[in-house]
């Protein structure tokens, strides 16, 4: 008498199925940045208004504004004070997804729940893009293009693009010669510190 084996008589296949578990292997996420180091403000219900307007006082500190005085004599020039102003205005976004009732009553796991996280994820990184795109090519309160720097002293995106890896690059002295152009411009550091944010083979790069 032959053995008997899950192949042998054929028929026994048909009974084996495979074992579906419900703990869902976790995802590949991004670490996102961006968006922690934007300022964000909240569009208060019913205001009439679908934008948020944004401000900054003009003034530029000089000595030469201080005058000398003599005594009894009134000052007859008078500083101005002024304010600088951007506009955002509301934009939607948004996805969706369909599920059956079908689905959601038959599926071995929560699909329902899979997808919220899904657009939750997806919306977190339409947001970041938003703040990419806006340090990359938006302006200041004043209406000025925000200053771009290139390792090793490259001069456009499009040299650097056609510049060999080996000579396109970021090093610590990049990031020194920024540092020292944000302060020579006066540029408010965030929290104290100046922030740089690179992707982990730059972060290699730079510790090596």
């Amino acid at each position: 008498m032959a053995l008997m084996t899950r192949s042998n008589p054929a028929t026994l296949g048909s009974y084996y199925q495979a074992f579906l578990s419900k703990q869902l292997v976790d995802r590949i996420k991004e670490t996102l940045k961006l968006n922690d180091l934007a300022q964000q403000v909240d569009l208060p219900k019913n205001i009439g208004s679908a934008s948020v307007k944004f401000f900054q006082f003009d003034t530029v500190p000089a000595s030469s504004n201080v005058q000398s005085l003599t005594e009894g004599t009134p000052i007859n020039t008078f500083r101005e004070v002024g304010l600088n102003s951007v506009s955002v205005s509301l934009t939607q976004y948004g996805e969706a997804v369909k599920i059956s009732d079908i689905l959601s009553q038959t599926s071995l796991v929560d699909v329902l729940k899979e997808a919220t996280a899904t657009l939750g994820e997806e919306a977190a990184l339409k947001a970041d893009d938003l703040s990419r795109d806006q340090i990359v090519t938006g302006t200041d309160v004043a209406g000025n293009a925000t200053a771009k720097r290139y390792g090793q002293g490259i001069a456009s995106f499009a040299t650097l693009s056609s510049t060999a890896a080996a000579s396109a690059y970021l090093d610590a002295e990049d990031l020194l010669d920024s540092v020292t152009a944000l302060k020579a411009n006066k540029a408010n550091p965030l929290d104290g510190q100046f922030t740089a944010l690179v992707p982990p083979q730059v972060s290699r790069a730079l510790l090596s």
